[in-house]
Protein backbone atom coordinates (compact mmCIF):
# COMPACT_ATOMS: atom_id res chain seq x y z
CA UNK A 1 0.00 0.00 0.00
CA UNK A 2 1.53 3.48 -0.89
CA UNK A 3 0.28 6.24 0.89
CA UNK A 4 0.46 10.23 0.03
CA UNK A 5 -0.19 13.54 2.44
CA UNK A 6 -2.94 15.52 2.74
CA UNK A 7 -3.12 18.55 5.42
CA UNK A 8 -5.62 16.36 7.09
CA UNK A 9 -2.98 13.25 7.74
CA UNK A 10 -1.74 10.35 5.77
CA UNK A 11 -4.20 8.77 3.02
CA UNK A 12 -3.71 5.06 0.86
CA UNK A 13 -4.17 4.73 -2.71
CA UNK A 14 -7.94 3.50 -1.64
CA UNK A 15 -8.71 6.18 -0.23
CA UNK A 16 -8.88 5.38 3.31
CA UNK A 17 -7.26 7.38 5.98
CA UNK A 18 -4.81 7.12 8.65
CA UNK A 19 -3.48 9.02 11.79
CA UNK A 20 -5.45 12.15 10.74
CA UNK A 21 -7.02 15.35 12.40
CA UNK A 22 -10.54 15.42 12.70
CA UNK A 23 -11.71 18.13 10.14
CA UNK A 24 -14.98 18.68 12.46
CA UNK A 25 -11.87 21.17 14.71
CA UNK A 26 -11.45 23.27 11.97
CA UNK A 27 -13.24 26.25 9.97
CA UNK A 28 -14.92 26.28 7.37
CA UNK A 29 -12.09 27.96 5.64
CA UNK A 30 -9.44 25.46 6.65
CA UNK A 31 -12.17 22.92 5.62
CA UNK A 32 -12.16 24.22 2.26
CA UNK A 33 -9.02 24.83 1.85
CA UNK A 34 -7.82 21.50 2.94
CA UNK A 35 -10.48 19.49 0.56
CA UNK A 36 -8.24 22.08 -2.51
CA UNK A 37 -5.34 20.46 -1.38
CA UNK A 38 -6.58 17.04 -1.64
CA UNK A 39 -7.71 17.60 -4.68
CA UNK A 40 -5.10 18.95 -6.29
CA UNK A 41 -2.41 15.98 -4.98
CA UNK A 42 -5.29 13.35 -6.24
CA UNK A 43 -5.46 14.59 -9.38
CA UNK A 44 -2.11 13.99 -9.53
CA UNK A 45 -2.58 10.63 -9.12
CA UNK A 46 -3.12 7.92 -11.97
CA UNK A 47 -5.55 5.49 -11.80
CA UNK A 48 -6.07 2.13 -13.05
CA UNK A 49 -9.74 2.54 -13.80
CA UNK A 50 -10.79 5.41 -15.21
CA UNK A 51 -14.36 5.38 -13.54
CA UNK A 52 -13.24 4.90 -9.83
CA UNK A 53 -12.43 8.90 -9.67
CA UNK A 54 -14.94 9.26 -7.26
CA UNK A 55 -15.22 5.33 -5.80
CA UNK A 56 -11.39 5.86 -5.02
CA UNK A 57 -11.96 8.82 -2.97
CA UNK A 58 -15.41 8.23 -1.40
CA UNK A 59 -13.54 7.40 2.04
CA UNK A 60 -12.01 10.68 2.52
CA UNK A 61 -15.32 12.88 1.55
CA UNK A 62 -17.39 10.65 3.63
CA UNK A 63 -15.03 12.57 6.19
CA UNK A 64 -15.12 15.77 5.10
CA UNK A 65 -18.90 14.91 5.07
CA UNK A 66 -18.45 15.09 8.49
CA UNK A 67 -16.79 18.75 8.87
CA UNK A 68 -20.36 20.47 7.91
CA UNK A 69 -19.26 20.90 4.55
CA UNK A 70 -23.12 20.40 2.95
CA UNK A 71 -23.91 18.55 0.26
CA UNK A 72 -21.50 17.01 -2.19
CA UNK A 73 -21.73 17.97 -5.36
CA UNK A 74 -19.75 15.81 -7.76
CA UNK A 75 -16.53 16.46 -6.08
CA UNK A 76 -17.55 20.09 -4.95
CA UNK A 77 -19.35 21.23 -1.44
CA UNK A 78 -22.54 23.17 -1.28
CA UNK A 79 -21.05 25.30 1.41
CA UNK A 80 -17.92 26.19 -0.80
CA UNK A 81 -19.36 25.98 -3.92
CA UNK A 82 -18.24 29.19 -5.54
CA UNK A 83 -14.90 28.65 -4.66
CA UNK A 84 -14.83 24.83 -5.33
CA UNK A 85 -15.63 25.91 -8.79
CA UNK A 86 -12.99 28.01 -9.59
CA UNK A 87 -10.65 24.88 -10.28
CA UNK A 88 -8.18 25.51 -13.28
CA UNK A 89 -6.13 22.67 -15.09
CA UNK A 90 -2.12 22.94 -15.03
CA UNK A 91 -0.30 23.81 -17.64
CA UNK A 92 1.80 21.16 -18.61
CA UNK A 93 4.28 19.94 -21.65
CA UNK A 94 2.34 16.79 -22.18
CA UNK A 95 -1.89 16.57 -22.40
CA UNK A 96 -3.22 13.89 -20.39
CA UNK A 97 -5.34 11.86 -22.47
CA UNK A 98 -8.86 12.82 -22.37
CA UNK A 99 -11.65 11.13 -20.40
CA UNK A 100 -13.52 8.92 -23.03
CA UNK A 101 -16.45 7.90 -21.04
CA UNK A 102 -18.85 10.14 -19.21
CA UNK A 103 -17.90 10.07 -15.42
CA UNK A 104 -18.61 13.84 -14.19
CA UNK A 105 -19.87 17.10 -15.53
CA UNK A 106 -17.91 19.22 -17.02
CA UNK A 107 -18.14 21.92 -14.10
CA UNK A 108 -16.34 19.15 -11.90
CA UNK A 109 -12.84 18.82 -11.65
CA UNK A 110 -13.52 15.18 -12.16
CA UNK A 111 -14.29 15.07 -15.53
CA UNK A 112 -10.69 15.91 -17.11
CA UNK A 113 -7.90 14.06 -16.41
CA UNK A 114 -5.44 16.98 -15.94
CA UNK A 115 -3.84 18.01 -12.48
CA UNK A 116 -5.66 20.79 -11.13
CA UNK A 117 -5.04 23.68 -9.18
CA UNK A 118 -7.17 25.83 -6.88
CA UNK A 119 -5.31 29.11 -7.21
CA UNK A 120 -7.66 31.02 -8.73
CA UNK A 121 -9.92 30.22 -5.64
CA UNK A 122 -7.89 32.22 -2.99
CA UNK A 123 -7.90 34.93 -1.38
CA UNK A 124 -10.64 38.61 -2.16
CA UNK A 125 -12.71 37.42 -4.97
CA UNK A 126 -15.28 39.73 -4.88
CA UNK A 127 -17.84 37.19 -3.35
CA UNK A 128 -18.72 39.46 -0.48
CA UNK A 129 -19.85 41.99 -3.22
CA UNK A 130 -21.55 39.67 -5.32
CA UNK A 131 -22.57 36.02 -5.73
CA UNK A 132 -24.25 33.99 -8.80
CA UNK A 133 -27.08 31.60 -7.27
CA UNK A 134 -26.67 28.64 -7.94
CA UNK A 135 -29.19 25.25 -7.50
CA UNK A 136 -27.13 21.55 -7.98
CA UNK A 137 -29.32 18.71 -9.75
CA UNK A 138 -26.83 15.52 -8.55
CA UNK A 139 -27.74 11.81 -8.94
CA UNK A 140 -25.62 9.27 -7.82
CA UNK A 141 -25.34 5.50 -9.49
CA UNK A 142 -25.31 3.78 -5.98
CA UNK A 143 -26.13 3.70 -2.83
CA UNK A 144 -22.82 5.47 -2.11
CA UNK A 145 -23.42 9.39 -1.94
CA UNK A 146 -19.58 10.09 -2.61
CA UNK A 147 -19.40 7.27 -5.47
CA UNK A 148 -20.12 7.05 -8.85
CA UNK A 149 -22.49 9.57 -10.53
CA UNK A 150 -25.86 9.18 -12.80
CA UNK A 151 -26.48 12.61 -13.39
CA UNK A 152 -25.31 16.17 -12.32
CA UNK A 153 -26.10 19.53 -13.34
CA UNK A 154 -25.88 22.96 -12.38
CA UNK A 155 -28.40 25.74 -13.09
CA UNK A 156 -26.77 29.45 -12.30
CA UNK A 157 -28.95 32.45 -11.82
CA UNK A 158 -25.97 35.29 -12.53
CA UNK A 159 -24.50 37.78 -15.23
CA UNK A 160 -23.21 36.87 -18.53
CA UNK A 161 -21.70 38.37 -21.31
CA UNK A 162 -20.39 36.84 -25.15
CA UNK A 163 -16.54 36.48 -25.61
CA UNK A 164 -15.72 38.60 -29.37
CA UNK A 165 -12.22 37.02 -29.24
CA UNK A 166 -10.55 34.15 -27.13
CA UNK A 167 -7.04 33.68 -27.77
CA UNK A 168 -5.08 30.86 -26.43
CA UNK A 169 -1.54 29.41 -27.27
CA UNK A 170 -1.19 26.02 -28.22
CA UNK A 171 -1.07 23.67 -25.38
CA UNK A 172 -1.45 26.50 -22.88
CA UNK A 173 -4.62 27.47 -21.08
CA UNK A 174 -4.01 30.84 -20.55
CA UNK A 175 -5.10 33.32 -22.31
CA UNK A 176 -7.01 36.46 -22.81
CA UNK A 177 -10.88 36.38 -23.72
CA UNK A 178 -12.46 40.37 -25.01
CA UNK A 179 -15.79 41.46 -23.83
CA UNK A 180 -16.55 44.77 -24.44
CA UNK A 181 -14.34 47.07 -23.96
CA UNK A 182 -13.03 44.79 -21.04
CA UNK A 183 -10.35 42.18 -21.46
CA UNK A 184 -10.33 39.27 -18.66
CA UNK A 185 -7.49 36.45 -18.26
CA UNK A 186 -9.09 33.13 -19.47
CA UNK A 187 -7.58 29.73 -18.64
CA UNK A 188 -9.30 27.10 -20.65
CA UNK A 189 -9.50 23.20 -19.86
CA UNK A 190 -8.91 22.08 -23.57
CA UNK A 191 -5.46 22.67 -23.70
CA UNK A 192 -5.48 23.09 -27.49
CA UNK A 193 -4.67 25.87 -29.84
CA UNK A 194 -7.45 28.10 -30.78
CA UNK A 195 -7.95 29.65 -34.11
CA UNK A 196 -9.82 32.74 -34.88
CA UNK A 197 -12.25 30.29 -36.85
CA UNK A 198 -13.10 28.20 -34.12
CA UNK A 199 -14.08 31.30 -31.86
CA UNK A 200 -16.86 32.00 -34.54
CA UNK A 201 -18.37 28.20 -35.14
CA UNK A 202 -17.64 27.69 -31.08
CA UNK A 203 -18.68 31.00 -29.24
CA UNK A 204 -18.50 31.21 -25.75
CA UNK A 205 -19.39 32.87 -22.46
CA UNK A 206 -18.37 34.56 -19.40
CA UNK A 207 -20.79 33.55 -16.82
CA UNK A 208 -20.00 35.44 -13.57
CA UNK A 209 -20.14 33.65 -10.45
CA UNK A 210 -18.30 36.78 -8.10
CA UNK A 211 -17.58 40.05 -8.80
CA UNK A 212 -14.12 38.87 -9.92
CA UNK A 213 -14.05 35.61 -11.04
CA UNK A 214 -16.54 32.94 -12.85
CA UNK A 215 -16.79 30.46 -15.68
CA UNK A 216 -15.87 30.14 -19.18
CA UNK A 217 -18.66 28.58 -21.24
CA UNK A 218 -20.19 27.44 -24.14
CA UNK A 219 -23.00 25.31 -25.79
CA UNK A 220 -23.23 22.02 -24.69
CA UNK A 221 -24.60 21.04 -28.56
CA UNK A 222 -25.34 23.09 -31.40
CA UNK A 223 -28.86 24.56 -30.72
CA UNK A 224 -28.66 23.00 -27.40
CA UNK A 225 -30.38 24.86 -24.40
CA UNK A 226 -27.21 23.27 -22.47
CA UNK A 227 -23.93 24.13 -21.64
CA UNK A 228 -21.20 23.33 -20.37
CA UNK A 229 -17.78 24.73 -19.05
CA UNK A 230 -14.87 25.34 -21.29
CA UNK A 231 -12.54 27.47 -18.61
CA UNK A 232 -12.42 29.47 -15.96
CA UNK A 233 -11.71 33.53 -16.27
CA UNK A 234 -10.48 36.08 -13.53
CA UNK A 235 -10.80 39.74 -13.48
CA UNK A 236 -7.69 41.99 -12.64
CA UNK A 237 -8.34 44.34 -9.68
CA UNK A 238 -7.56 47.23 -11.89
CA UNK A 239 -10.61 46.62 -14.08
CA UNK A 240 -12.82 45.81 -11.03
CA UNK A 241 -14.68 49.32 -11.52
CA UNK A 242 -15.03 48.24 -15.25
CA UNK A 243 -19.34 48.17 -15.37
CA UNK A 244 -20.01 44.51 -14.93
CA UNK A 245 -23.34 45.81 -13.66
CA UNK A 246 -23.80 45.96 -17.61
CA UNK A 247 -23.75 42.25 -18.59
CA UNK A 248 -27.22 40.79 -18.92
CA UNK A 249 -28.95 39.01 -16.52
CA UNK A 250 -29.71 34.92 -17.25
CA UNK A 251 -30.37 31.39 -16.51
CA UNK A 252 -27.92 28.92 -17.41
CA UNK A 253 -27.97 25.27 -16.98
CA UNK A 254 -24.12 23.51 -17.08
CA UNK A 255 -23.75 20.06 -17.84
Amino acid sequence: MQYWKCPCGVIGEDGKQSKFTTVKSLTKEHVQQDWHAVVQEYSRRKLTNDKDKFPALSGLAKTYDEGQSGQYYAGLWQATLIRDLLWRTELSETPMPPVTTWRAPSWSWASTNEAIDFDLAKGDIGDDDYKAAIQADVAVASVDPFGRLKHAQLTVHGKVEDVRRLLVNAYHTAGDAVVGGLTVRAYVDSKKKWTDAETITNPCQLLLLTRSRGLVITRAGKGSDLFKRIGVFMVAPRYRSYDLDSWRQDTVTLV
